[in-house]
């Protein structure tokens, strides 16, 4: 299924905007998916949705890695063509996370980049950010996910983007769990941080209730300057259970710069 939820506003020291946080459980159909995720960003554009987070997957769920890599497509490829068509005909920003790139290490060694793109309202590509830590984990010695065996690390996480609601830092999934990151996105300017995720039901389950944030299917953290790391605003979440576990979840958090 898909869902989607809109933040009434968001209101940061730069500006204010309203955004939309869209879930879904993506399968290997990507026109399917591509559908979905339409419909959800035509239903925001008609509520004056400025800016729009798709998930981690958006494009597709592969069944096995084969089929993961045969799904992949290019920056240039036709898949964003259509979204970058769909972000200039509606005017709206859109956060699209995590992409399957086949990037320029393709054809020596067949990986992809795991890739979070933004596109402005005219439908141009502003900030691409690819993901550097990589999911290698295995739970319970029943499951695994060895990422790295078929996706490339990115190697920097780039400068926040100037967005109608602020300055927006991009991250994918795994990258959350590890503060550095976030703190370098932080000290750069960013007011914004989105970690867009996708888990299997099968790793949500070996998780503890302390990893919940990094479940989330499409994951907004906004950011002010304070002294101390609180949560400051309720948490909500969705979710559905299917071939990975959707949520969406967004947190408003007060960040020390120190």
């Amino acid at each position: 299924g898909a869902a989607l939820r809109c933040e009434r506003e968001i209101r940061l020291m730069s500006c204010s905007g309203l955004i939309a946080i869209c879930q879904l459980t993506s399968t290997q159909n990507k026109e399917r998916n591509f559908q979905q995720c339409s419909q959800l960003i035509r239903e925001a554009g008609k509520e004056g949705v400025e800016m729009i987070f798709l998930p981690e997957g958006f494009d597709y769920i592969g069944s096995s890695v084969d089929e993961t890599l045969n799904l992949s497509e290019p920056l240039n490829g036709p898949l964003l063509q259509r979204y970058s068509s769909l972000a200039r005909e509606l005017g709206v920003w859109l956060s699209l996370g995590g992409f399957h790139e086949r990037g320029e290490t393709w054809e020596t060694e067949r990986k992809i980049y795991n890739s979070h793109i933004l596109l402005n309202n005219s439908g141009e590509a502003i900030s691409i950010y690819r993901k550097t830590h990589l999911f290698d984990a295995k739970v319970h010695d029943e499951v695994s996910v060895l990422e790295s065996s078929f996706t490339s690390s990115g190697n920097s996480i780039g400068l926040p983007a100037n967005t109608p609601i602020g300055k927006v830092g991009l991250g994918i999934c795994y990258d959350l769990r590890f503060p550095e990151f976030s703190m370098a996105l932080v000290n750069a300017g960013a007011e914004i941080l989105t970690y867009p995720s996708a888990f299997t039901d099968s790793f949500s389950h070996a998780h503890s209730l302390s990893l919940s944030l990094t479940f989330s299917h499409s994951l907004t953290l906004t950011l002010s300057h304070s002294r101390s790391l609180t949560l400051s605003c309720p948490l909500s979440r969705s979710h559905s259970h299917a071939l990975s576990l959707s949520h969406a979840l967004s947190l408003m958090l007060s960040l020390s710069r120190s």
